[in-house]
């Protein structure tokens, strides 16, 4: 009886170790990528221009970040009423531009790369979209590639957040509910357990 004692509590050892371990692999694949610099944006876009935006859309497609079966995106698409392009050619005074967030990962490490778009203002917002031409669309550049327009008014930026549609998207999830490596973790456990399993039975 002790020996199966010893057993099972070296297994609850063991996953304990394995959840501590899946715990802070979710905490660092939480971390979100720094915004970049206005610097940086101009100097990536292809196109720089102030709008507001008439249309919103999203669907979930596979994700273009982590490619690979379980990983989908939520393809957010901006229909924008262009007010002025700062930067590039762009004749048209209607565009849409694509943005993402993730929707669903398999793997904890899935989220360590970039979890979209940040912020994805409603209808009616003006901003200043920062554009990349992407497989044939216009993509806002990732991941802060929409920022605030100055107010004429007072001279300050006006503060953009989420628009209530990308907010009801939720926050990414897993795949599987729960991330593949703690799956692995605990179809580990149920090995390691069945010996002391039919020990016990044994024995009683």
């Amino acid at each position: 009886m002790s020996l199966n004692r010893f057993e099972l509590g070296r297994r609850y050892k063991l996953l304990s170790l394995l959840t501590i371990a899946c715990m802070l692999l979710c905490s660092a694949a939480s971390a979100q990528k720094a915004p970049r610099s206005i610097a940086e944006m101009e100097d990536i876009s292809d196109v720089i221009l102030v709008g507001t935006i008439a249309g919103l859309r999203s669907e979930s497609r596979p994700s273009r970040i982590e490619s690979g079966f379980g990983n989908t995106d939520w393809v957010i698409t901006l229909t924008l009423a262009v007010r002025e392009v700062e930067v590039g050619d762009l004749s048209s005074e209607e565009v849409e531009v694509r943005c993402i967030r993730v929707r669903s990962r398999k793997s904890v490490f899935g989220l360590v790369s970039l979890t979209g778009h940040r912020p994805i203002p409603g209808i009616g917002s003006v901003a200043r979209f920062y554009l990349k031409k992407d497989a044939g669309a216009w993509a806002v550049v990732m991941p802060n590639g929409i920022a605030a327009v100055t107010n004429d008014e007072d001279g300050g930026a006006r503060r953009l957040g989420d628009a209530t549609e990308v907010s009801k998207l939720g926050s990414p999830r897993y795949t599987f509910f729960l991330p593949i490596e703690l799956w692995v973790g605990v179809a580990v456990l149920g090995i390691l357990a069945i010996p002391v399993v039919r020990r016990f039975r044994i024995r009683n």
